[in-house]
């Protein structure tokens, strides 16, 4: 049995991760999508042909609807893959991200292992245990922590995901060529490095920070003396070598994003982000010395875990307490990982491991949000590494120093397994009540105002809920309870406005809008919303002021193009009305509603042959779409050809008694 073991122990690894993963996940698999997933993935008709797949690498637009542009072609060829294989079916897309989590606990007890292997009788404190359990353990650890349930129950947070297991793929197939202590070389290693490099930087940014591990992992793995880095490199400058390639991949992809995605990079490399109230690089940097602690803090103690952080804040002085006391944390991590590095180089480089790869998304590089459930996923796999070694080398150095005649190495083996044992199936139990929170939008935002409730997103997302449920109620308790809140009150305002609109409370509707525009002057929302009401209520010059301002704001608003449209067709101003629906699918060429505007209104003019145009290259895009076949059916009529009519009309008539088909304006807004 031992034999079978260490012949096929690297399959019983895969075995066991694979196992618990499914376990911990499994009640996750029927979650709805979330947020972002709607628009970057459900109503993205870019992703319903295969055939699109070029573009994704030309073409950096990754919402259609508020047209935000970052280059991730490979992040968008699985999703593409995942409709392909169960269109808009949730559980295809949980399912992938559930499988790319699981392959990346096989990496980190690939790497773990690796690296013990290099190292082998360097770290005296780590040979009470086999390599092979100090491997598995941390992978075993990283599959079933709560703490990662966001990424993994969170679709759009695939990007995360995906490029963290390229990112440690790369890492590996380093450790395994050039940078293999034991037998240097392997061009076939080093290819395979280069490639899932490549790949990860086109899944998402955050690969970026891989040399900088890769010089980490050579001053603390590849330096047995300790040198000083400077000094290791400069006294073997032929070291540097191995990383050309490397760095022509990492500026050939800079070179690529500045072209392809300029205003995404000003914010990257810039100063400023409304997301931290203006206070641009200083504040965030702050800001994220309490974020790495608060990471740190999550994993050790995955409770209460939350989804949106808006009450986390923004630091704009170095003399905060918390600045301060959390700095003081990270430096005396960073320095004990220092000082230990000869003994403990896997516990020094684990460390560096959690920090470095932070650095793309929490450091000088403004985001939006000071923290996120998801963004710390590939830092949690160093973590992961560091906290098995530090409790490991901690708990072995106090048995040796106690020296109990009745703790051998081999029963405190046994009792480190017992100890890892519980820590897992604790996890697991919570990871698994933790996926229900996830269920759908109602559930998760229920989750974060029972532990927040003071939450203004929450009450927001909440009245939402219940608005597109038809709760009308319900929802107007939530938003009108926002609206009391000190702040956020644009949005508060902005939504409970729209709810008073669908119910048709045009006065309400009309002082709520205006107090959204009054706040939040520089979204084109507020003025887009205030142009639908005035356009019901008769009012087109003012409707038609107020898309116009929204255009001013944002030019690719697609709203303001179609409330132009109807403003002038009401008006009998056909040519401009026209106008603004070319424009229109101009922008939305993947929204049927672009070709159901113009092509209604070129049969209203009788152009009843550039109507079937249209109609014809709407029904080629969105074969499922009955509006558009109906369309195509009545130009078709008037222009004698009723053969050709009678099988667009059946074909909306099939379309029509279809279950689970909106005929309509399937994809809109």
């Amino acid at each position: 049995m031992q034999a079978f073991v260490r012949r096929h122990r690297t399959a019983l690894a895969f075995s066991l991760i694979t196992l618990l993963g499914f376990i911990a996940y499994a009640n996750g698999l029927k979650n709805n999508f979330h947020f972002d997933d709607f628009e970057g993935i459900l109503y993205n008709q870019s992703l319903r042909d295969l055939k699109n797949i070029p573009s994704f690498f030309i073409n950096p637009l990754i919402f259609r609807l508020t047209y935000s542009i970052d280059w991730r072609p490979i992040l968008q060829i699985t999703y593409a893959l995942d409709y392909a294989l169960g269109g808009p079916e949730p559980l295809v897309y949980h399912a992938t991200d559930l499988l790319f989590h699981i392959a990346a606990a096989w990496m980190i007890f690939l790497i773990t292992g690796e690296v013990l292997k290099q190292t082998e009788g360097r770290a005296v404190s780590l040979n009470t245990i086999p390599p092979f359990w100090l491997a598995l353990a941390p992978a075993l650890l990283f599959v079933v922590h709560t703490v990662n349930t966001q990424t993994v129950n969170y679709s759009w947070a695939r990007s995360s995901l995906l490029a963290g297991l390229l990112y440690m793929i790369a890492v590996y197939c380093h450790m395994r060529g050039p940078f293999n202590a034991r037998s240097p070389g392997g061009a076939r290693w080093h290819a395979g490095a280069l490639i899932a490099f490549a790949l990860g930087l086109a899944t998402k940014a955050t690969a970026v920070s891989l040399p900088a591990m890769l010089l980490a992992y050579e001053t603390l793995m590849l330096n047995p003396a300790g040198r000083n880095p400077l000094r290791l490199y400069w006294n073997e400058p032929r070291r540097l070598v191995k990383y050309l390639p490397t760095a022509a991949i990492l500026l050939a992809y800079i070179w690529l994003r500045i072209k392809l995605t300029p205003r995404v990079t000003y914010h990257v490399i810039g100063t400023r982000w409304a997301g931290d109230g203006g206070g641009g690089r200083k504040t965030f940097l702050l800001t994220q010395f309490r974020a790495w602690v608060y990471y740190l803090k999550r994993y050790l103690w995955p409770d209460p875990l939350i989804f949106d952080y808006s009450g986390f804040g923004w630091s704009t002085s170095f003399l905060d307490a918390r600045v301060l006391f959390s700095a003081a944390i990270v430096a005396a991590i960073i320095i004990a990982a220092w000082l230990v590095r000869k003994r403990e180089p896997l516990l020094a480089f684990a460390t560096a491991w959690f920090f470095v790869a932070l650095l793309p998304e929490a450091s000088i590089f403004v985001r939006p949000d000071a923290v996120t459930g998801h963004r710390p996923y590939l830092a949690y796999a160093g973590l992961s590494i560091a906290f098995v070694l530090f409790i490991v080398t901690s708990a072995d150095a106090l048995r040796r120093r106690l020296r109990p005649a009745s703790w051998s190495a081999g029963r405190f083996a046994v009792a480190c397994g017992a100890a890892l044992g519980i820590a897992i199936a604790a996890l697991t139990a919570a990871t698994m009540r933790r996926n229900l929170d996830w269920r759908d939008d109602l559930t998760l935002w229920a989750d974060v105002l029972r532990k927040d409730p003071g939450n203004g997103r929450a009450l927001i997302g909440l009245g939402l809920q219940y608005m597109d449920r038809g709760e009308y109620a319900r929802a107007r308790e939530y938003l009108d309870a926002a609206v009391l809140l000190p702040r956020g009150k644009g949005e508060a305002f902005l939504q409970r406005g729209y709810l008073n609109f669908l119910i048709r409370n045009y006065t309400d509707a009309l002082n709520d809008l205006n107090q959204a525009v009054a706040r939040q002057r520089y979204s084109p929302f507020g003025y887009v919303y205030r142009g639908d009401l005035y356009l019901a209520t008769g009012r087109y010059n003012e409707a038609l002021k107020d898309y116009e301002t929204a255009l001013r704001i944002n030019r690719s608003a697609a709203e303001a193009y179609y409330g132009i449209a109807m403003v002038n067709w009401e008006k009998k101003q056909l040519p401009e009305a026209t106008a603004a629906c070319r424009r229109l699918l101009e922008l939305e060429r993947d929204n049927p509603r672009s070709y159901i505007c113009l092509g209604s209104l070129l049969m209203y003019q009788q152009l009843f042959g550039d109507a079937m145009k249209v109609y014809y290259n709407g029904v080629s895009r969105f074969p499922d779409n009955g509006t558009l076949w109906y369309g195509l059916g009545t130009a078709y009529e008037e222009l004698g050809l009723f053969k050709e009519a009678q099988f667009s009309y059946e074909r909306s008539s099939r379309l029509a008694l279809k279950p689970g088909k909106d005929s309509g304006d399937e994809g809109g807004n």
